[in-house]
Formats: C-alpha cells, structure tokens, sequence
C-alpha cells in the first residue's frame, strides 16, 4: 500500500495527524511506523494498542439548531491504515476463500 492510497487530509486519527503529515515526514518516522506495523502484522503488538479512537461530532449546516443537524465522525488512523494494508495483502486470495454466493 502507497501513501497515494489514502486521501491526504482524511480524517486524522487520535495523535492528530493527517496523513499528508507522514507523507511529507516518512524520512524521519518512516522507521518506526513500518516497525509498528511489522509488529501488528505479526502478533507480537496487540491491536487494542492502537484500537482507540476519539468520535467527534461535527455540523452538517452552518448554525445547527438540533442533533440531527450534525454527524459523528471517527478518528483513528492507525487502525484504518493497518486494516487497508491486511486488506490489500488479501484481495489476490479471497476470490479462493469467499464463494460468489
């Protein structure tokens, strides 16, 4: 999975930080998130580690009078990067696990 994968400024995850931040700061992160990841991936790092996240509610309208007039929304980055890389590693296979019908 590639950076050009995510939207640059989708919603950020818990730390803050869109991914248009670790794209323009691989060079000096890019280490310690690939080691992170190896250890999801592998089990040695549980993923309630990194499982949390922080629900904002943000307005659908300019002046909101009423609840329905805004929209969770759900930060947590990590996790959905990790989910896209687990399901970009599987697609080639789950024609051979998951029947058409």
């Amino acid at each position: 999975m590639a950076f050009h994968d995510i939207g640059p400024e989708n919603t950020p995850g818990i730390d803050g930080f869109p991914s248009s931040f670790f794209l323009l700061r691989w060079d000096t992160i890019g280490l310690e998130f690939v080691q992170l990841y190896l250890a999801l991936l592998d089990g040695s790092l549980d993923m309630a580690s990194v499982n949390r996240i922080v629900i904002v509610i943000i307005t659908k309208v300019t002046s909101p009078e009423n609840m329905r007039q805004f929209r969770p929304i759900s930060l947590c980055t990590i996790y959905k990067t990790v989910s896209k890389v687990i399901v970009n590693r599987m697609k080639p296979i789950l024609s051979l696990c998951i029947s058409p019908n």
